[in-house]
């Protein structure tokens, strides 16, 4: 829960997340709103580390499914009848090395290359502009 209100409060850093957590204000509306005691983000990021890709993937899968059976975003469909998915590539990473043989890259007019690596991405679009993903895939080749 720690990592979902670093991404929910819009902290783009780990730092962030615990300077906040300093505030007494933040701690009380945390526990409030989620029952629990605000963790230090070190401590997130060591659990974080330990969880394979796939236990991700099925625990992203077991919460849309979960969301959808409890009917939550019914009433947010597409002319209250459909649910609309949306499939988009964007770049996760940008580099100012080849971190992998094989990286895709660019070269700029300056002759600076970069390299970055993409993802592509569905996701569900509601009524009210909430989207949520339910799948990805990201290819690289590894060292």
């Amino acid at each position: 829960m720690g990592a979902v209100m670093c991404y929910m409060t819009g902290c783009s850093t780990r730092n962030c997340l615990n300077k906040n957590r300093d505030r007494k204000e933040f701690r009380t509306n945390y526990k409030r709103l989620l029952g629990l005691r605000i963790p230090h983000m070190d401590t997130v990021n060591a659990a974080l580390e330990k969880i394979l890709p796939e236990q991700l993937v099925e625990l992203l899968h077991r919460l849309v499914k979960t969301l959808l059976n409890k009917r939550v975003f019914h009433k947010l469909r597409l002319l209250g009848k459909y649910f609309t998915i949306a499939i988009d590539g964007t770049g996760i990473f940008i580099f100012n090395h080849e971190p992998y043989a094989g990286c895709p890259n660019r070269t700029s007019k300056t002759g600076k290359v970069t390299n970055s690596q993409s993802i592509v991405e569905a996701k569900l679009i509601f009524a009210n502009g909430f989207r949520m993903s339910i799948g990805a895939e990201c290819r690289w080749v590894e060292q």
